[in-house]
């Protein structure tokens, strides 16, 4: 057993939480990555994002693993950690986003600044996170390759909200919502 799992409140109780629904509990656990000498997360349950807005949700399976806001710890005191409660759900989100390339680096970052925003992040916090990930995120897309962007799509897949089956039926494959490649999605040409 892990005794390192964590259920944090992901939803603040006072996010106004218009434009996004989340279903399902979060459980994650911190997990060491040697490579990059920092903790990463890795969800060990399944969850569901509705963007209302948007029409889509994207579900994110147990086994997940992103590296939360990505904050360099020297800004800690000023943005605040990489696993804080008000917008690591919002990271988690952008992650998967990214990982899967599901929407362009634009549309990702731009979901990412508005879930920061449903989930009650102030102004000024979300804009500096915004631009962070506008002036960094490009390194991390740029390391994409297919196998990365097919690992990723293992644990991510985006669903139009009138296709969505009942949660918490996580049974995608059983269902006919996916294939065993996860998803359909071509990647893009980024060269």
């Amino acid at each position: 057993m892990n005794n390192n799992k964590k259920t944090q409140p992901f939803i603040p109780p006072d996010a106004p939480m218009t434009r996004f629904e989340v279903v399902g509990t979060p459980v994650w656990t911190p997990i060491w990555n040697e490579t990059e000498g920092r903790y990463d997360i890795q969800l060990l349950s399944n969850i569901r994002i509705n963007m209302l807005e948007h029409g889509f949700s994207v579900l994110i399976k147990a086994g997940f693993t992103c590296d939360g806001a990505s904050v360099p710890k020297r800004f800690w005191d000023s943005i605040g950690s990489p696993y804080a409660s008000r917008y690591l759900l919002a990271a988690v989100l952008h992650d998967a986003l990214c990982q899967t390339e599901l929407f362009d680096r634009f549309v990702c970052d731009g979901i990412f600044v508005e879930f920061m925003a449903d989930l009650g992040v102030v102004f000024l916090r979300r804009e500096l996170m915004y631009l962070a990930v506008r002036l960094g995120g490009r390194f991390a897309w740029e390391k994409h390759t297919v196998e990365s962007v097919l690992a990723a799509e293992k644990f991510a897949r985006l669903v139009r909200l009138d296709e969505m089956p009942e949660f918490p039926a996580f049974g995608w494959k059983e269902r006919g919502i996916v294939s065993e490649g996860m998803l359909n999605v071509p990647i893009r040409d980024n060269s």
